[in-house]
């Protein structure tokens, strides 16, 4: 058992570390090609739920935004910013693209309006379909983090525009 322990914790630091270089090499790519200087600060995510879906919408400039609720930030984490660089990454944490956020907006989650829903692109881009789909998440999530949500609460509205594309990558069906 000890020995079969070892040998999946390397296997998973292995495929950590590899994971880890494939993004490394994608932000260099784009660096490269965009003319950045390659220190320049950005982060990398997996969208929340439909994390494949979300992002080939993001790829194909469908999706040109999302939100995250407020309260579920830690201490620790930081709340994206304008002109800020993100690497979105599939489930399996391969590059899938590159955004930079144009504009941050913190608002209760009942004013968001049929414009944000539009800009995130998903279903058929209605209030009423985003609504449905974010309370449900939310909810799950703040059931997670043993809390509630609340149509109340703040939400951070992040829009963005597609930067760049990992010409290689194969969405999968």
């Amino acid at each position: 058992m000890k020995i079969m322990l070892k040998k999946y914790f390397f296997l998973l630091l292995f495929y950590n570390r590899n994971m880890k270089r494939l993004e490394e090499d994608f932000w260099r790519e784009f660096c490269q090609e965009k003319n950045i200087d390659i220190k320049t600060a950005h982060t990398s995510f997996i969208y929340g739920k439909d994390s494949d879906y979300l992002a080939k919408l993001t790829y194909l400039g469908e999706k040109s935004a999302t939100c995250s609720l407020k309260k579920l930030y830690t201490e620790e984490d930081e709340l994206p910013y304008k002109n800020e660089y993100s690497i979105v990454l599939d489930k399996e944490e391969i590059p899938v693209c590159i955004i930079k956020t144009d504009r941050v907006r913190i608002i209760p989650f009942y004013q968001a309006d049929e414009r944000h829903a539009q800009k995130e692109g998903e279903g058929d881009k209605t209030l009423s379909y985003f609504r449905k789909v974010h309370i449900d998440f939310f909810k799950e999530e703040c059931e997670k983090a043993n809390t509630f949500f609340s149509e109340d609460d703040l939400i951070v509205i992040e829009e963005f525009h597609l930067e760049y594309k990992n010409k290689n990558y194969v969405f999968s069906k």
